[in-house]
């Protein structure tokens, strides 16, 4: 009875574990542009819990007016994400410059003050693209919930 592996079959078992690591190599692909999605929702949510937390209409000395604000032009998430030593890969594209949310969590487009009115309907708020892939941002009026469309 032996007690150890021949030359040839360790070359077997060598060449088989070669195989299985190339192809888990080629089966991965990394989800950009799902990160990306992810990395926008939660500063979205990160500005909504802020205005909520903070009533506008009745402003300290210690906090400014930004509060609960999010800037939505692509310049301005690309200069989050490097703070962030995170890196965007999707084109991020926008008709609004500002999205805000007041202390009920209702959103404002394009201003920060409690006493306006919230959005009434709808709004395509972000498109991302990353190669042949989108990604909508949908703003819900009154509550502030953003529905992510993909296609």
């Amino acid at each position: 009875m032996k007690g150890a592996f021949t030359l040839l079959e360790l070359i077997f078992v060598l060449i088989i574990i070669g195989v299985l690591s190339v192809a888990a190599l080629y089966s991965y692909h990394p989800q950009h542009l799902l990160e990306d999605v992810d990395f926008v929702q939660m500063r979205l949510l990160r500005a909504k819990y802020q205005g909520i937390q903070y009533d506008k209409r009745h402003p300290t000395p210690d906090i400014n007016a930004s509060v609960g604000c999010v800037d939505l032009q692509k310049e301005a998430w690309l200069k989050l994400a490097k703070k962030k030593h995170y890196t965007l890969h999707a084109d991020i594209a926008t008709s609004y410059k500002t999205l805000c949310f007041d202390s009920f969590g209702r959103p404002h487009l394009e201003d920060n003050l409690t006493l306006n009115a919230p959005i009434a309907e709808p709004k395509e708020l972000l498109l991302l693209r990353y190669r042949s892939k989108e990604v909508r941002f949908i703003l819900l009026p009154q509550s502030g919930y953003v529905i992510i469309k993909r296609r």
